[in-house]
């Protein structure tokens, strides 16, 4: 299975759409570190703070697996958008 974000799908996932259902179980982070992620999700980058860690799980394995492959492109725009929520 491939699953390549460019353009609109990359914009789609900035706005917290592609997320997964099915069973969850809880996963304990850091106060501080959930904190973060609830100022992202509050300024409108995904549409809630499990979505946003879902995302980012979900990924890491994908990219591990050599399944997802980003674009030049795709790569300034995540670039750009973590400039603009101040983490780089």
């Amino acid at each position: 299975m491939e699953n390549n974000i460019t353009g609109a799908g990359l914009q789609q996932v900035f706005r917290g759409g592609g997320a997964m259902t099915g069973d969850k179980v809880p996963i304990y982070i850091k106060k501080e570190l959930y904190d973060k992620i609830k100022k992202i999700v509050e300024e409108g980058g995904f549409s809630s703070v499990e979505d946003f860690i879902e995302y980012l799980i979900e990924q890491a394995i994908e990219m591990g697996e050599g399944e997802t492959e980003f674009t030049p492109e795709d790569k300034d725009k995540v670039s750009e958008r973590l400039k603009d929520l101040g983490y780089i």
